[in-house]
């Protein structure tokens, strides 16, 4: 239960500073090689929420976790 409140208080950082995000659920199979991706780029597996930035270029940087 902690995890998900942690996502809600990011997600409403996120919308109280009019910041556009998008949402990946890392138990969707669906994004099963997109969630492996970004486990690689962040070096944090199964730790939640993971926030990436995304340039014009689709370039992903890994920014951090809650903390």
């Amino acid at each position: 239960m902690v995890c998900l409140a942690v996502q809600r208080r990011v997600r409403d950082l996120l919308n109280a500073k009019n910041i556009d995000f998008e949402e990946l659920d890392g138990a969707d199979q669906n994004f099963l090689e997109e969630r492996n991706a970004l486990f690689a780029l962040s070096k944090q597996r199964g730790k939640y929420p993971q926030v990436f930035i995304v340039d014009e270029d689709g370039k992903k940087t890994f920014v951090g976790l809650w903390e």
